[in-house]
């Protein structure tokens, strides 16, 4: 272990920079260094496609995610191509700007909202600018509000 000791002409000791071949040590404590966060955990399994991240201040978490929009998000095998936008869970897409999608659904009108899955692959559909489609429903004009609804009478 090699050691670096910067002396200096005011009061106090000298300081001594050295290495324990992990950690960088100041008189002798560790400083900074690497190592995970205390928050983070993974469990990548060496075969899955890694995320992508292209986009300035993007962020891309899970398998076959990509956030390539600036300051967007895509979590959980999802797609973040617009400016702003958020995409979560398998198949979702967010690609215009300010558009969030939910669960293997689709935004892509600007500023507009998607989510819901019947679990056979179809999504919602948020087409038109600040739309909102929810439970495998399609929204295409502006402004406007779509909503699949089921028979929810009990038996």
């Amino acid at each position: 272990m090699g050691a670096i000791n910067v002396k200096h002409t005011g009061s106090g000791a000298d300081i001594a920079l050295s290495s324990d071949g992990t950690s960088l040590l100041l008189d002798g404590t560790a400083i900074g260094g690497g190592g995970s966060p205390d928050l983070y955990a993974d469990n990548y399994d060496g075969t899955s496609t890694l995320p992508n991240t292209t986009g300035s201040n993007a962020v891309a978490i899970g398998s076959n995610s990509n956030s390539s929009g600036n300051q967007s998000v895509a979590l959980g095998g999802s797609n973040a191509s617009g400016l702003g936008a958020f995409a979560f869970g398998l198949s979702s897409t967010s690609s215009s700007i300010y558009s969030n999608a939910f669960q293997r659904s689709t935004a892509s009108g600007q500023g507009s909202f998607a989510a819901g899955s019947n679990g056979n692959n179809v999504g919602s559909v948020a087409a038109g600018t600040g739309s909102m489609a929810l439970a495998t429903s399609y929204a295409s004009g502006t402004s406007s509000f779509a909503a699949a609804i089921a028979n929810n009478t009990s038996s």
